[in-house]
């Protein structure tokens, strides 16, 4: 009974993933020591993970399963 977990915060995870993974790759592979991110970079990509997450998503991760939150309301999607 954790929509969130499956609906939103797994996607969420795996586009931040791909976002740390641009940048490693962007670091190159000379040598074994990586610079740490600043945390300007970090809120980049925290920024461009969720801004990837459609509203559509958010709302169908509340009706999905055997727990629906919107029973019988239809669900209006807002973007910010």
């Amino acid at each position: 009974m954790q929509p969130v977990d499956v609906g939103i915060n797994k996607p969420f995870k795996d586009r931040l993933r791909y976002q740390w993974w641009n940048w490693i790759i962007g670091q190159g592979i000379e040598g074994s020591i990586i610079k740490n991110p600043s945390r300007g970079e970090v809120a980049d990509w925290i920024d461009r993970a969720w801004q990837s997450i459609p509203g559509e998503m958010v709302a169908n991760s509340w009706t999905s399963g055997d727990f629906n939150y919107f029973e019988d309301e239809e669900v209006e999607v807002q973007e910010v």
